[in-house]
């Protein structure tokens, strides 16, 4: 007889399945009584093949329930992934929000910073301003217009007495023949004007030329070492002594020392600027600096040196101012030299100062104290370049055979200008 349910047992799972058999009639039969006899029947079989006991009517009964747990429990878990998710995109949120703010942070403090600097660029200048008119001291009005600016000259007045102030004086000296052009930036020696050992075994110096002379000559021809050059001692100063080209007559500009309302008491010289081209190779120029060429036995080497700006006053005095005033004036002397000179034609001592680079500026106030009572309407403001002492010494070099020999300073250009002042 065959039976009213099939029974099945899931190793796996330790669930018990019962599945209806339709070809059974149970018609007529207690199908409880009968389910009481399966379950009985279940349970010897599931003590034989299963490693633990289990309820089976427990579980058939709760089947229904744990799967309702376990569905909470999917949910349940499911709310927590939720959460974290959430709360992963909101600590993602502020990460990106506090990143942003230090960033704003970081920008206004640059910002803030800009404007300091600025305003500590701007205070500076109000201050260099401040200093620059200060140095006046005095109202200045322009009187012509429509000068040159090489003319161009301003009158300020203190206490009825005028003051001149010439702006933009020039000095210069130029090559200008057409090789220089081509053999700028190069060592081609033959196209420089050169500073250097004359045969009186003193360097040379030499005056610049007002407005900028502009030489256009030979190759070999170089009016700067043509000159004869010797040593004047300040007679008033024993410290002091110059350089002068004796066979040449000082150039220069033409100032006033009194004028129908006022003697003037000293002249300022101020606001100095220079520009110098060296015929050297690109390569051999670092940062600025003024260059000379010295012999090293089979080849020429790049030294670095120093040139002095002497500030002159020339003029030739007839003979009773001399002899007048021969304590005050006209210092520099040489026992050698007989005649009028450019030296003894140098009426006060030489102001000067060294420089080392081939542009630059220099803001002192140089002052020439101009003395009184002495009958001179007019003189010479007159710019001479030399070799000071402790530079002479860099130029020495050696030849092929170590022999003593002496470089040379090239140049085919140097020009200067600046300010004075008439007090």
């Amino acid at each position: 007889m065959s039976k009213p349910y099939n029974v099945y047992y899931n190793n796996n799972t330790g669930r018990v399945i019962f599945q209806k058999n339709n070809n059974h009639n149970v018609s007529g039969k207690n199908i409880n009584c009968d389910f009481q006899n399966k379950i009985e029947e279940l349970t010897k079989f599931v003590n034989i093949n299963s490693p633990n006991e289990v309820n089976i009517e427990k579980n058939i009964l709760n089947s229904e329930q744990f799967n309702i747990h376990r569905q909470e429990r999917f949910n349940i878990q499911k709310q927590l992934q939720e959460k974290e998710f959430r709360e992963k995109d909101l600590r993602e949120k502020e990460l990106r929000e506090k990143e942003l703010r230090e960033k704003e942070l970081r920008v206004n403090e640059l910002r803030v910073n800009e404007l300091r600097v600025n305003e500590l660029r701007e205070n500076e200048l109000r201050d260099n301003d401040s200093k620059f008119n200060n140095n006046f001291r005095f109202q200045i009005e322009k009187l012509n217009n429509e000068k040159k600016p090489t003319e161009e000259i301003f009158v300020a007045k203190k206490n009825d007495t005028n003051i001149i102030i010439k702006k933009d004086l020039i000095y210069g000296i130029k090559k200008t023949i057409l090789s220089d052009f081509n053999h700028l930036y190069n060592s081609s020696h033959s196209n420089d004007f050169r500073i250097s050992l004359n045969n009186n075994n003193i360097f040379d110096c030499f005056y610049l030329f007002p407005n900028i002379a502009e030489i256009n000559t030979k190759n070999e021809t170089n009016i700067i070492n043509e000159k004869k050059v010797d040593i004047f001692h300040n007679v008033l100063d024993k410290y002091n002594m110059q350089y002068f080209p004796i066979d040449f007559v000082a150039c220069g500009i033409t100032i006033p020392l009194k004028s129908n309302n006022a003697t003037y008491s000293k002249i300022k010289i101020k606001n100095i600027f220079w520009n110098i081209f060296q015929s050297i190779n690109n390569s051999s120029f670092k940062n600025n600096e003024l260059l000379c060429i010295v012999p090293e036995k089979n080849e020429f080497i790049y030294k670095k040196i120093k040139l002095q700006i002497n500030i002159e006053l020339h003029s030739q005095v007839s003979q009773n101012i001399i002899e007048k005033y021969s304590d005050k004036i006209l210092p520099y002397r040489n026992n050698k030299t007989k005649y009028i000179t450019p030296a003894n034609t140098c009426l006060y001592k030489a102001l000067n100062f060294d420089i080392d680079s081939i542009d630059g500026s220099n803001f002192n106030d140089f002052e020439i104290n101009l003395l009184q009572g002495i009958n001179i309407h007019c003189a010479l403001l007159c710019i001479k370049i030399s070799v000071p002492d402790d530079s002479i010494s860099i130029l020495k070099g050696f030849d092929k055979i170590n022999k003593i020999v002496y470089g040379y300073i090239p140049f085919s250009q140097f020009v200067l200008n600046f300010d004075y002042e008439l007090v």
